[in-house]
């Protein structure tokens, strides 16, 4: 697309699951009106009617950009002015059973799940029975001594000092079933790292206990009360706990990398999948309803999801661009918010531009796979003003952090540099058999050249670095993020040009 105008997008009968659709007659939050004419030739022949570049686009990229990052399967959705424009589903949800992926494909949410969770929490308190600013020991009657200075805000917000629960403290076994009290005890031996609401880190064991509190407040495990309170209301009919005994309709098959061989998802337990920081699954369609109804007003009030897109304030006074459940950007005066996931075979990723009313879902069967980059470049192509500004050389003011930048990137190439390089967030996702796959797929490259930076910002309490790096005859990007205080590693990128 290469205009801001719309008013080509015409609306057209749904098709059958799978293919795209442009508009399709969607009764939001409701059922899809035009279901009888699925399968017609006239309604077939209405769809073929609308592909037109801009689709030839959106396929073109998203295709692109699987085979770079060797996604097995993905679903995409695109809405513009609240209305469904477009879904469709590329390459294999299964690959053993050669199941293509389609529109209707079920994915595991991974974090997205925890703007969910959220919304649980301001219902109960829209409900009066709880208030996000009084202790979690107040709702949590076996939360360990030390807590009573953690609030529900603290929690939701990634404000707490909880670490995550498979912090090498105390490392929670994937394969093993918990009950809500061991979750809550477990939580409780992990030592606090820093005073609530001093810094920003993104904690899982905070979510984790936001739904052991859903079930403690409501009477009903989150999963149920989610249910009733959120995916009924909005038909969300494909969006619940995960389950491995369920039989779900077009569930999509999880793999990952290892270096550099794609295998299935290892196994997790139930409960251990099913908690408050990452245990939904869901669909694109589904997840386009969501986005509807955040973007009518739906079920809570106004000033609660203005609470939601707020960003946290620390203790300092400075502020963190995360509210509840959600990352809020800005870009060049157009606020956005965003979330991805990542968690056992599977990449997530939700962008809203409110103020365009443009947002993208974007649902992947590969652990490794880089949904953020996918979402935004699908909605540049439907806006280009939507595009991310291109990155440009600036001063290095800091020509000692960035060898040393260049080292680490070096010690990955070799399989030198280890976990406690990162931050605490950062091992949860660079543990050591993703340091191997990033060993297996630098290892061949030319010798890393010239480093320019060309991005520096401070957010919170961390610093992101973006710097162009030559590598043979080409460019890649890399993109790290520091922690201030400490030095070290809470997010690292690094991809071609």
């Amino acid at each position: 697309m290469t205009s801001t105008d719309t008013s080509h997008l015409r609306q057209a009968p749904a098709p059958a699951p799978g293919a795209s659709r442009w508009s399709a007659v969607l009764a939001w939050l409701g059922l899809l009106a035009a279901a009888a004419l699925l399968g017609s030739p006239r309604a077939r022949a209405q769809d073929d009617a609308i592909i037109d570049p801009s689709q030839t686009a959106i396929d073109a990229f998203v295709r692109r950009k699987m085979r770079e990052q060797r996604i097995p399967g993905l679903s995409l959705a695109v809405t513009i002015n609240n209305e469904l424009i477009f879904t469709k589903g590329y390459g294999q949800a299964n690959i053993e059973l050669h199941s293509p992926a389609v529109a209707e494909s079920v994915y595991e949410l991974a974090s997205i799940t925890k703007q969910f969770v959220a919304t649980g929490i301001l219902l109960l308190a829209q409900d009066g029975k709880l208030s996000i600013d009084e202790p979690v020991t107040r709702y949590l009657s076996d939360a360990p001594r030390g807590w009573e200075n953690i609030t529900l805000r603290h929690l939701l917000t990634h404000t707490s000092g909880l670490p995550d629960y498979d912090d090498a403290h105390q490392p929670l076994d994937p394969r093993r079933d918990y009950t809500e009290n061991e979750l809550v005890h477990l939580a409780g031996a992990l030592p606090r790292t820093f005073t609530p609401g001093a810094r920003w880190a993104y904690s899982n064991t905070a979510y984790v206990m936001l739904g052991v509190l859903i079930h403690r407040v409501s009477g009903k495990p989150y999963g149920d009360f989610l249910r009733e309170r959120i995916f009924s209301r909005l038909h969300m009919g494909s969006t619940q706990l995960v389950t491995d005994t369920d039989v779900l309709s077009f569930r999509a098959s999880g793999y990952r990398l290892q270096q550099g061989a794609l295998k299935n998802q290892e196994w997790m337990s139930p409960t251990v999948c099913g908690t408050g920081d990452g245990g939904l699954v869901s669909t694109v369609v589904d997840m386009a309803k969501w986005d509807a109804a955040i973007q009518s007003g739906a079920l809570l009030p106004p000033a609660a999801w203005q609470a939601v897109f707020t960003p946290v304030t620390l203790n300092s006074g400075k502020t963190f661009p995360y509210g509840f459940g959600w990352f809020i950007r800005d870009q060049e005066g157009k606020p956005y918010y965003e979330h991805s996931g990542h968690l056992q075979g599977y990449a997530s990723h939700i962008l809203r531009f409110p103020r365009q009313r443009v947002s993208v879902v974007v649902l992947a069967n590969l652990a490794e796979a880089d949904p953020w980059e996918i979402a935004h470049g699908v909605a540049s192509l439907i806006r280009p003003d939507l595009k991310p500004p291109a990155d440009h050389p600036i001063e290095d003011r800091e020509p000692a952090l960035t060898e040393t930048l260049r080292q680490v990137l070096e010690g990955l190439r070799a399989g030198k540099v280890k976990t406690e390089a990162f931050s605490v967030e950062g091992r949860n996702a660079y543990n050591e058999a993703v340091l191997a796959d990033y060993q297996a797929r630098l290892a061949p490259l030319p010798p890393f050249g010239k480093f320019e930076l060309v991005g520096r910002t401070e957010i919170g309490d961390q610093t992101e670095y973006h710097y162009w790096v030559q590598v043979g005859d080409a460019r890649w990007l890399l993109e790290i993020t520091l922690d201030t205080e400490s030095g070290t590693v809470d997010r690292l990128q690094f991809n071609p040009l």
